[in-house]
C-alpha cells in the first residue's frame, strides 16, 4: 500500500473541497449567461397579448350588433300596423254587426279620418260609451244616428265615404272646420237626409251632382268653399229644398234653368262667384223665394219682374240687374222705351197735346190752366196757344 505525505494529504483535501465549489460557479454562470433565455419571459409576461385582447373585447363588434337590432327600419311598419288595426274597426260590413254597430264604427272612422285627437271637443268619442253621450251625436229610439252636429270643432281632413253607411241621417252639420278634398258623392245616398251644412271649408272640386236624389233635402248650405265647374242642373230635382247657399265658391258658368223648378225654395245665395250669362227667366217660378243675391258675379240681362214685388229688398243684394218682363218668350227690361206698336190709344193722346190757335180756343175747350212762374195768375201752355204772346217769359200765355 503506497504511503502518501503529509502534504499531499492535505492537498488532496482542500481540492476535495473546492471541486465542488467551483463546479456550482461554473454552473451558475452558463444560466446567468444565457440573457435571451431570460428576455424570453418577457413574451411571458407580453403585454402585447394582453393589448390582443383589446381585439378581442373590441366594442366594435358589439357596435355592430346595433345594426343588427336596426329598430328603426322594423319600426317603422309597426306604427302602420297599428293604424290597420284602428281602421280594421272602422268598417261597416263586418259580420254579426248590428246597424247601430255600423253606424259606431263609421264614427270612428270620421274620428280617425279627420284628426279627431286635435278636435275642440272630444267628449264620448272612441268609447265604450253610448254614442248618443258622444259630443254632437244624435240619436233615434233605436240607437241609430240620425244628426251630427260637429260644426267649428277643429275637424281636419277629408270626409269618409264611410258616413253614407249612417243610412238614417237626417242632418249633417259640419260648417267652420278644415276639411278639404273633394265632398264625397256618396253623400247622395243618404236618402232621408233634411239638412247638410257644409260651409267655410276646403272642399275643392265640382259640386257632386248625386247630391240631387236627396229628395227629403230641405237646406242645403255649400257655401264658402274652393268648389270649381259649374252649378249641377240635378240640383233642380230638390223638390222640398227651402234654402240653397253656393256664394263664394268659385262655381263658374250660367244658373241653371233648373233652379227654377224649386218652387219651395225661400233662400237662394249665389254671390261671389264667377257666374256668367243671362239670368234664367224659370226663376220667375219662384213664388215662394224672398232672398236673392247674386252680387259679384258677371251675370248680364235682367230679372224677372215676378220677383219683384216678392223679394225683400232690404236683404237681397241683386247687382246691378235690373227687373224685367217676360214677352214673346224672351226678357225685356222695364226701363225700355216703349213701342208706338205697344202703346194704346190713350196713351197717344196723352202724348199728343192739342194746338189752338188764340187762348179763346183753348178757353172753350176748357183746358186746364197752370200757375205762371212768375205768380201773375193762371194760363196755358205755350205750346199749347204758340201764337199768343208770352210777355213774362214763364212759359205760360193767357194768363188771367
Amino acid at each position: 500500500m503506497p504511503r502518501f505525505s503529509k502534504p499531499m494529504i492535505v492537498l488532496s483535501l482542500v481540492l476535495a473541497l473546492a471541486l465542488p465549489a467551483i463546479i456550482l460557479a461554473c454552473g451558475s454562470e452558463e444560466p446567468t449567461n444565457t440573457p435571451a433565455p431570460t428576455s424570453t419571459t418577457a413574451p411571458t409576461a407580453m403585454p402585447e397579448p394582453t393589448a390582443m385582447m383589446e381585439p378581442t373585447a373590441t366594442p366594435e363588434p358589439t357596435a355592430v350588433m346595433e345594426p343588427t337590432a336596426t329598430p328603426e327600419p322594423t319600426a317603422t311598419p309597426e306604427p302602420t300596423a297599428m293604424m290597420e288595426p284602428t281602421a280594421m274597426m272602422e268598417p261597416t260590413a263586418m259580420p254579426g254587426m248590428t246597424p247601430a254597430d255600423k253606424d259606431r264604427a263609421a264614427l270612428n272612422t270620421l274620428f280617425n279620418r279627420t284628426g279627431g285627437a286635435n278636435w275642440a271637443t272630444t267628449d264620448g268619442w272612441q268609447s265604450d260609451t253610448p254614442i248618443n253621450e258622444w259630443h254632437g251625436v244624435v240619436t233615434d229610439p233605436d240607437g241609430r244616428v240620425v244628426g251630427l252636429e260637429l260644426q267649428d270643432n277643429r275637424l281636419n281632413g277629408e270626409l269618409p265615404v264611410e258616413l253614407a253607411g249612417l243610412s238614417r241621417l237626417q242632418s249633417l252639420l259640419i260648417g267652420g272646420n278644415r276639411l278639404r278634398s273633394s265632398l264625397p258623392a256618396e253623400l247622395g245616398t243618404l236618402s232621408e237626409l233634411e239638412t247638410l251644412h257644409v260651409h267655410n271649408n276646403m272642399f275643392s272640386g265640382e259640386i257632386p251632382a248625386e247630391l240631387g236624389n236627396l229628395s227629403n233635402l230641405l237646406v242645403l248650405d255649400l257655401g264658402e268653399n274652393d268648389f270649381s265647374g259649374e252649378i249641377p242642373g240635378e240640383l233642380g230635382n230638390l223638390s222640398s229644398l227651402t234654402t240653397l247657399v253656393i256664394g263664394s265658391t268659385m262655381v263658374s258658368g250660367a244658373i241653371p234653368a233648373e233652379l227654377g223648378q224649386l218652387t219651395n225654395l225661400e233662400v237662394l245665395v249665389l254671390n261671389q262667384n264667377m257666374l256668367s250669362g243671362e239670368v234664367p227667366k224659370e226663376l220667375g217660378n219662384l213664388t215662394n223665394l224672398s232672398q236673392l243675391h247674386l252680387d259679384g258675379n258677371q251675370l248680364t240681362g235682367c230679372l224677372p219682374s215676378a220677383l219683384e214685388e216678392q223679394l225683400d229688398t232690404t236683404i237681397s243684394d241683386l247687382g246691378e240687374l235690373p227687373f224685367c218682363e217676360a214677352m214673346d218668350g224672351s226678357m225685356m227690361m222695364d226701363t225700355e222705351e216703349p213701342t208706338p206698336e205697344s202703346m194704346d190709344s190713350d196713351s197717344l193722346m196723352m202724348d199728343s197735346k192739342p194746338v189752338y190757335d188764340s187762348c179763346e180756343d183753348a178757353e172753350a175747350a176748357e183746358e186746364e190752366r197752370v200757375q205762371g212762374s212768375e205768380g201773375d195768375g193762371m194760363g196755358f201752355p205755350q205750346e199749347m196757344v204758340p201764337d199768343a204772346e208770352d210777355d213774362d217769359g214763364d212759359g205760360v200765355v193767357c194768363e188771367v
